[in-house]
């Protein structure tokens, strides 16, 4: 995708940014791997190893989570806050409950995306995960339950 105005773009990230403030995160998701591996290094004080692999076993020795994951947890989360109202977003305006005969409960409806773009942006892509959670961990009444559900969720796998 070639984006023909780039200080158009530059600004909705901006107005975005400062709109939503930390929120943002949730909506813009770079990929940035690179600011993990150079977090493990300062954590380690270890600059200069350089063989293949040294730092994927710095951040397992870690034992930190990948980024990604993080951000899915984090983006679930935000779900869970606007299903609850416990964010002044307007749930039903983005949120239509699935028919319950068939996914089960606390599921939401799935919209066919035509475009990658908006297929990968927040409420599409939390959807599709929050859809393949188990029906223990979507209900859950507490964000910190459900946070506590969602890590146990992750580890069995």
């Amino acid at each position: 995708m070639i984006f023909h105005n780039v200080e158009g773009i530059f600004n909705l990230f901006h107005t975005i940014q400062y709109s939503f403030g930390t929120t943002a995160k949730f909506f813009l998701d770079p990929p940035l791997s690179q600011e993990q591996k150079n977090s493990a290094r300062f954590v380690n004080n270890n600059y200069t190893d350089r063989t293949p692999g040294c730092v994927t076993n710095m951040v397992k020795n870690l034992k930190w989570e990948s980024l990604e994951e993080r951000r899915k947890t984090n983006r679930l989360c935000m779900l869970f806050k606007i299903q609850h109202d416990l964010i002044d977003i307007d749930r039903h305006q983005y949120l239509t409950p699935n028919d319950n005969r068939t996914r089960g409960k606390n599921r939401f409806f799935q919209e066919r995306t035509s475009t990658d773009t908006y297929g990968q942006s927040f409420f599409p892509r939390t959807i599709r995960d929050w859809n393949n959670l188990p029906t223990t961990v979507t209900a859950t009444n507490t964000v910190e339950g459900f946070r506590a559900a969602l890590k146990a969720c992750s580890e069995r796998k």
